[in-house]
């Protein structure tokens, strides 16, 4: 369960799948390191593409 494998609270995952808001950056390392995803690199490229729609 990925709540529990990120030490989070199961209402805070499921509030963050029906209902997206600003997660805290440790939330967001949590769920990324759970789901083995490189959160700087997601945000790297969120930042370029939206420095490109500038």
């Amino acid at each position: 369960m990925l709540a529990e494998k990120a030490g989070l609270s199961q209402s805070l995952i499921s509030s963050l799948e029906t209902n997206p808001w600003n997660p805290t950056l440790d939330t967001l390392l949590r769920i990324g390191d759970v789901l083995k995803v490189d959160v700087g690199e997601i945000i790297s490229q969120a930042r370029k593409k939206m420095l490109q729609g500038k």
